[in-house]
């Protein structure tokens, strides 16, 4: 199943990771990605490309894109 997400910070990005892992093609999307999102204490998360880059390389089928992207 292709399923595209709104967002890419943690909760996208958790949710995104267990939909890869029982075998859905998924995309997270953001305004810019290749922007970290920095959450001052809480650290910084990866950009949409960092994070895709490390899902692809784990042989998931992972892709980000805009929110209209995502959407279609």
């Amino acid at each position: 199943m292709k399923i595209g997400l709104i967002g890419s910070g943690p909760v996208a990005q958790t949710i995104a990771a267990k939909l890869l892992q029982v075998g859905n093609e998924v995309m997270i999307s953001s305004r810019n990605v290749s922007e970290s999102k920095d959450r001052g204490q809480m650290g910084k998360y990866p950009s949409v490309n960092d994070w895709v880059g490390e899902q692809k390389a784990r042989k998931f089928k992972a892709f980000g894109g805009s929110f209209r992207e995502a959407a279609k």
